[in-house]
């Protein structure tokens, strides 16, 4: 049979090219003998020349037919497709669910979204890859399909490499050559328009299947990014779990409130059951006696889902028809069976493998690839020494075998990862192999020890036998630098290394190879947004908050966000400059100075600001300088908006503050925006049209279009009224009030005073009853009445002030604000440095001189206080004794403020950067030296 299968079917089989001939001389009962015999040694140095050579050979040629065949987006879409077809070819019913989609599909009528929804295991990923399969004979002509199942490729799992993908994909099937954009705004808007290729003779379909897939950056689970209106002829479908832990389903609803988008798969009923068993077991050329099948759809009953009926017949086919009833038995829940299939691998492959393999699997950050898993597998020889350190290949191959349909490939940081598919699986790993806190400890020690190279490069590492000697090993580790030749970043290293060394409860090499590591903070600056490096100091805080350098350096950082946006080579000289020279710091400040990378100017006295005082973060938010801010009322967004019209919406509730979405306004810029509707959405001034949309999604709600030109009609608006929901607007001499949430017009006003007209200069601003107006020359002020309808009697600010006999000046009311109860009004004039209390009529309460020019004045919630913006500082007045009880210096000049608790303050300034501060904190002292030092300089931050 060996001389057969040598001489004959391989030669058949193979091309002579792959036939290698060798003649060597048998010697002894050793056969080859290179110890003793020269030519045994050439034979086997040839014997492996060739091999290497050969293998090398095909591997190149294998890579080379690749790239000809297939570029980056054909492999993307080749990887969905065969995924798609593995689920094709094991579905089975839902016939009610697929006719919903078809009707879908069909309805002219319809242009949002399709959501369909359930909970995991319950078949969303099979019913949407049927649907891809069959819409071809659903729709009347053949359709440009688009499919993309989220998570299952690296171009899947983050909205903007998805965005990309999805642009790339379908300007080609337009027959364009559109440039994908860098930014998610940018690509997002392309996606608009690449929508509108869809022809009655060619319809377009969309499939994004598991939404809640998609990882947080760039927001993605907020979905701000899904087209909410579609194009004649354009369909997109898309699958979410319902769970708001996710944040997928959630943003769904808000941006799609019709239930009719919305498809919740039901339970697998047991005729579809009993069909898909049979199709199963058939493939398998196997069959179910009755009583087995009886027994296998009475226990489906009690969880009638598919991935319970999947798990309960994979322990089905380990039966035989003559087993039993004793050993056919099965579990009643998905938990359940999943606890008795790991049960069943430790049996089958030893329990110490499969628990350290599973528990890595299970503890890794974002999935581990087949190579790491290898690599970490070391400690599973408790009672046998091998030749070498390394976990024998087919040992894993067979563990992933057996579970290979409950995992899942998924792109992270680059690479191929594995992961669990389903959740429940997620969470019965954790619980039987990752609930010992000692022993996670030390798996993500080991996951730490990989990322770091700690035993690569001939290292080797010490390790007990089962004799119970210490003895040290090379384990053959692959090691890690941070960069693979001149700008390939090690990206798995960079985000995983400070993740594992912070589980590991290793804060000391966590400081030594990452946060500390100057050298590994510049890389992953390069590699990566600054948030990402943000993100391991946070989380390190919160592990370890008594650590100080942790938390200077965080602090530091925090400051520097702009520059290292700009230029993560000040990483350096940014953190020399802000950090205090200490105990704490002295280690780390001397290994910056050490770093060479750059030449750069050490100043020997505070140029920069210093963490430790009240000043928490430093944020770039625009290109262009700012031009105004506001903020919701319970303090969680501050909207910013830039003087070339550009609008940013910041989240202040996480740390540190993220940007949560950018509003496009088109060509047409932005004159001034306010907040509606309880805080749930934004009002946008853009030429003549107030554009009213979704705070958090930018779902389009309403516009009310407005009339007259530029001078008289641009930033003369404000919301009102209760939870926000009337709108007023200043033209000429009218007051138009409508209802914000249709749109409506509700009431027109006249004003009757001659000396009253509104222009761009006018300023209204509202409470839940009142709206105070500025005429737009400023001398007068008056009081609308929404209850009522009615304004009141117009009233001049300041009295005139006799300059000459032909001459006098008038002060203009340049700040104001209604109180909080709704009694009076404050107001000032930016020059007069008086800031006078008056009722609605215009009669003086009080007044109270100020030495400061007032820029900006707002009551707090309570209205307990007045802030006031001066030209470097915020001045809190307490509102009953009008005693100033403190001040936020600033170095460069202020244009608003904006707080809810009194303590968290957000400012503006002319530098387009915005600064939060914390008034709780002390605040910094500054030495005579610094401050003469600081004086002159106006524009570094």
């Amino acid at each position: 049979m060996l001389r057969e299968l040598k001489e004959h079917r391989m030669e058949r089989r193979l091309h002579s090219d792959q036939i290698f001939h060798y003649n060597v001389h048998w010697v002894g009962p050793e056969g080859i003998d290179p110890d003793t015999s020269e030519e045994h040694r050439k034979y086997l140095a040839r014997l492996c020349k060739d091999f290497t050579d050969n293998m090398i050979s095909l591997t190149t040629q294998a890579i080379r037919n690749r790239y000809l065949l297939h570029d980056k987006l054909t492999e993307e879409c080749l990887q969905h497709i065969r995924l798609c077809q593995s689920k094709c070819a094991e579905f089975h019913g839902r016939t009610e669910t697929l006719e919903r989609i078809e009707s879908y599909l069909l309805d002219t009528s319809t242009a949002a979204p399709l959501v369909v929804h359930g909970i995991s295991g319950t078949g969303k990923t099979s019913i949407l890859a049927m649907a891809a399969k069959l819409c071809k004979t659903w729709l009347a002509k053949t359709p440009k399909l688009v499919l993309r199942f989220l998570g299952t490729t690296v171009a899947s799992s983050s909205v903007l490499p998805l965005l990309q993908s999805l642009v790339h994909q379908l300007s080609m099937l337009d027959n364009q050559s559109l440039q994908a954009g860098l930014t998610v705004d940018l690509l997002k808007d392309q996606l608009n328009l690449l929508l509108k290729q869809g022809m009655a003779e060619c319809p377009l379909v969309v499939i994004l299947d598991s939404l809640d897939q998609l990882d947080t950056s760039h927001n993605g689970r907020s979905l701000m990014w899904l087209p909410v209106h579609l194009p004649p002829h354009c369909k997109i479908i898309v699958s979410s779990l319902p769970e708001e832990k996710y944040e997928a389903f959630p943003a769904l609803k808000k941006l799609f409130p019709d239930a009719e988008r919305f498809i919740q798969v039901p339970e697998l009923g047991e005729r579809d059951a009993h069909s898909i068993v049979s199709s199963w077991a058939e493939k398998r050329n196997r069959k179910l006696t009755p009583p087995q099948m009886d027994l296998l759809l009475s226990t489906f009953r009690k969880c009638p889902t598919p991935l319970f009926l999947k798990l309960s017949f994979d322990e089905a086919m380990l039966w035989r028809s003559f087993d039993p009833p004793s050993r056919t038995v099965l579990q009643t829940t998905v938990r359940t069976a999943v606890d008795f299939l790991f049960g069943r691998l430790e049996k089958l492959h030893g329990r110490i493998l499969v628990c350290r393999a599973l528990g890595y699997l299970t503890l890794a950050n974002n999935g581990i690839t087949e190579a790491e898993l290898d690599d970490v597998l070391y400690d599973v020889y408790t009672y046998w020494t091998p030749p070498m350190r390394r976990l024998p290949p087919l040992l894993l191959v067979r563990i992933r075998t057996d579970i290979d349909q409950y995992i899942v490939e998924r792109g992270a940081d680059g690479a191929r990862v594995l992961n669990w598919y389903h959740r429940q699986f997620t969470e019965a790993a954790h619980e039987r192999y990752c609930a010992d806190d000692a022993q996670n400890k030390g798996l993500h020690g080991n996951l730490a020890d990989f990322f770091a190279g700690t035993w690569a490069k001939g290292r080797k590492k010490p390790y007990t036998n089962a004799k119970g000697e210490v003895i040290e090993g090379d384990r053959y580790v692959t090691s890690q630098p941070l960069l693979f030749g001149e700008d390939d970043y090690n990206i798995r290293a960079l985000n995983n290394l400070p993740y594992h060394r912070l589980h590991a409860g290793h804060v000391d090499l966590l400081k030594k190879e990452c946060l500390a590591n100057v050298h590994f903070c510049v890389a992953k600056l390069h590699a990566l947004p600054v948030e990402a490096l943000l993100d391991d100091f946070t989380a390190a805080k919160a592990a370890f908050p008594g650590d100080s350098l942790i938390k200077n350096i965080l602090e530091a950082l925090l400051l520097s966000r702009k520059g290292l946006q700009t230029d993560p080579v000040q990483f350096v000289p940014q953190l020399l400059g802000r950090l205090e020279d200490n105990e704490a710091t002295a280690e780390f400040k001397q290994r910056l100075r050490e770093y060479s990378s750059k030449v750069w100017f050490e100043p020997d006295v505070n140029i920069l600001e210093r963490p430790g005082g009240q000043l928490l973060h430093i944020i770039h938010v625009h290109t262009s300088s700012l031009d105004l801010m506001t903020m919701t009322s319970c303090g969680t967004y501050v909207i910013t908006v830039g003087v070339v019209g550009e609008i940013k919406i910041w989240n202040m509730k996480v740390e540190p503050p993220r940007l949560l979405r950018e509003v496009t306004t088109g060509k047409g810029q932005c004159r001034k925006v306010a907040l509606c509707h309880g805080d749930e959405w934004v009002a946008i001034e853009v030429d003549k049209v107030l554009k009213v949309e979704e705070l958090q999604t930018g779902k389009h709600c309403v516009d009310i279009p407005f009339y007259g030109d530029s001078w008289t009609t641009t930033n003369t608006f404000c919301a009102a009224g209760k939870r926000k929901e009337t709108i007023v607007k200043l033209i000429r001499k009218r007051f138009y009030i409508y209802d914000v949430t249709n749109g409506s017009l509700l009431q027109t006003l006249t004003s009757s005073s001659d000396e009253v007209t509104f222009n761009c200069m006018s300023k209204p601003s509202g409470r839940d009853r009142y709206v105070g107006v500025t005429d737009g020359d400023q001398y007068f002020l008056c009081v609308l009445d929404l209850d009522s309808m009615t304004l009141m009697p117009w009233w001049r600010g300041f009295e005139k002030i006799h300059l000459t006999e032909s001459q006098n000046d008038v002060l203009k009311i340049t700040v104001f604000d209604i109180s909080p109860e709704e009694t009076h009004v404050v107001y000032t004039n930016r020059f007069k440095c008086e800031i006078v209390f008056a009722d609605f009529k215009g009669n003086r309460l009080r007044s109270v001189p100020s030495d400061r020019h007032i820029y900006s004045m707002n009551y707090s919630s309570d209205g307990r206080y007045i802030y006031y913006t001066s030209r470097f500082s915020v001045v809190f007045v307490n509102s009953a004794t009008l005693q100033e009880e403190d001040c936020l210096e600033h170095k460069i000049a202020l244009l608003d403020a904006r707080t809810v608790d009194m303590f968290t303050v957000v400012t503006i300034t002319k530098d387009n950067n915005l600064r939060v501060w914390d008034r709780s904190r002390d605040k910094k002292r500054t030495t005579d030296r610094q401050a003469r030092t600081l004086a002159p300089i106006t524009y570094i931050v």
